[in-house]
């Protein structure tokens, strides 16, 4: 669904949003952004919530008033003390930059070729000529010089989406590491595999721990593929794909399916690329991806199985 989803949404976001003068229409949907993001997690979190921290009492209408109120506070927050901060620092920085530009720049003289008679006429009223023209209006320009001004209010926003992201992957990724550990507790307590009650806190607490100690030690190698080779990445289009991937991994973990968010980060960084860039996908580097994905399966089944067959004579 990400995949297929992130590049609808790259496009929309690049024509409706920012056009024309895309700062000032950067800084006008903050906001919205906000005031969305923060309620559908507060709403995705309290509604039929956790056992443990008795989310599960409170009622939907509940639900709806937490999270709209929550979700308002932030956006006024956003209105009126960020926004006014990230305007006054992003074009003071800027202005700098700006004169320097000025004083280095130089003029280039561009031919123009103007469109024949028999061009026109052969393509006007045509279907096939009016969705090609949409389609060069919709998907971005790929000679199209990015906007520094909105690259930096975007690179703001990015810290925002890369917290969203966080969530998300905890809501999934520290339920499939836990799974086991709590099916083992269970069973000491409870003496069934059934598991009728919450996992403790403590079992949480102790898959968090070991998730962070993983990325502190080997989640630089993965950063480093998915950040900058498969393709290029700027604030913008990294806003994109962390917003698409969270909200599909936070839809699926509330309905309790273990989806692989790592899949979803890549196929939106890919086909985000290809409607960016073009050519500018590293083909070579998303085929290994695949073909470690397609090999994990099997050897994670047989590795289990064989250490089973192994405790078997043991126990």
């Amino acid at each position: 669904m990400t995949k297929s989803t992130l590049p609808l949404k790259y496009c929309c976001y690049n024509n409706f949003f920012f056009q024309n003068h895309p700062f000032e229409c950067g800084l006008r949907s903050l906001p919205i952004f906000y005031f969305f993001v923060i309620s559908f997690n507060v709403f995705m979190a309290t509604w039929d919530g956790s056992k443990l921290l008795h989310f599960d009492r409170i009622p939907l209408w509940g639900c709806f008033i937490l999270s709209i109120g929550i979700g308002l506070i932030a956006a006024l927050l956003v209105q009126f003390v960020l926004k006014p901060r990230l305007r006054r620092r992003i074009q003071a920085s800027s202005s700098a930059d700006e004169i320097e530009s000025v004083r280095t720049s130089s003029f280039k003289t561009i031919q123009l070729h103007a469109p024949s008679e028999s061009d026109d006429s052969s393509e006007t009223g045509g279907v096939v000529a009016s969705c090609r023209q949409f389609l060069n209006w919709f998907l971005p320009d790929k000679d199209r010089l990015d906007d520094e001004k909105t690259i930096q209010l975007f690179g703001t926003i990015q810290i925002f989406t890369a917290c969203f992201a966080g969530f998300a992957i905890g809501a999934n990724d520290v339920g499939n590491a836990i799974a086991p550990v709590a099916s083992l507790v269970a069973i000491y307590k409870d003496q069934s595999a059934e598991q009728k009650s919450e996992a403790p806190i403590y079992v949480l607490l102790y898959g968090v721990f070991a998730i962070c100690c993983g990325m502190w030690t080997l989640g630089y190698r993965i950063i480093t593929t998915v950040g900058t080779k498969v393709t290029h990445i700027n604030p913008a289009s990294g806003f994109t794909i962390e917003f698409g991937a969270a909200l599909t991994t936070l839809i699926a973990s509330k309905f309790g399916l273990p989806i692989s968010t790592t899949q979803c980060l890549i196929g939106s960084v890919v086909l985000v690329g290809c409607v960016r860039s073009g050519e500018g996908v590293k083909w070579s580097v998303f085929r290994n991806i695949v073909i470690t994905w397609v090999s994990t399966l099997p050897m994670s089944t047989l590795i289990a199985a064989g250490i089973m067959f192994l405790l078997k004579f043991t126990l």
